[in-house]
This record gives structure tokens, C-alpha cells and sequence, in this order.
């Protein structure tokens, strides 16, 4: 896929459903995810392995949202990275996977 590819929304003022054109993988899943929860709501119309890497869906106004990226300090920032740490370190030791021995392969700081 090319630098070029477009990622495209469609719909006419007052309408209910929206035409939605996607060549990035993040809303590709987004849109796959939506579809599987809620399949009276939104139609996979062709996916991209068969449209030369786009989804084409339909797909309520309603569930178009624009959102400005969230705000966080450094230490927010931090305090978030470290609970992720936290949670994987537990649900890695609940799989059964050793810990220990995947930090102790690097080479570092990160």
C-alpha cells in the first residue's frame, strides 16, 4: 500500500449512516471489532484482502466521534506506563510465564 492511501468518511447531512473507506490497519480493526459487536449496526461491505487493501463498511453517523488527543504530564505519563508494567507482570504470572527471565534478557534501561 502506498503513502497515499486515504482513509475516507461519507455522509450527507441528516443521514443516518455513514459510507466509511479505511487503508490503515488501526481502523480497519476498529471498524471489524464494531461490526462483530454490533452486527445490526454496522455491515462489512468488502474486506480489504478482497479490495486491494481497504475496508469498505456502512456504519451509524452516531458512532463517528472526533476526540482531541488526551493531555497527560510526564508523570502521568510515567504513573501510566508503570501500572501497565504492573498489570502485565500479573497477568503474565497468572499465564504461567516467568517474568524474571524476560527482564533480565535486556540490555539496559529502556
Amino acid at each position: 500500500m502506498s503513502e497515499g492511501a486515504e482513509n475516507v468518511l461519507e455522509f450527507l447531512r441528516g443521514s443516518q449512516t455513514a459510507l466509511v473507506t479505511f487503508s490503515q490497519g488501526r481502523y480497519i480493526s476498529q471498524v471489524k471489532t464494531l461490526a462483530e459487536r454490533f452486527p445490526e449496526d454496522v455491515q462489512i461491505l468488502k474486506l480489504p484482502e478482497d479490495n486491494h487493501g481497504y475496508l469498505l463498511a456502512c456504519l451509524p453517523v452516531r458512532y463517528i466521534k472526533l476526540r482531541p488527543p488526551v493531555q497527560m504530564s510526564q508523570e502521568q505519563r510515567d504513573a501510566l506506563a508503570e501500572r501497565a508494567r504492573a498489570n502485565f507482570r500479573s497477568r503474565s504470572m497468572l499465564d504461567g510465564d516467568d517474568v524474571a527471565d524476560t527482564e533480565d534478557a535486556g540490555d539496559g534501561d529502556a
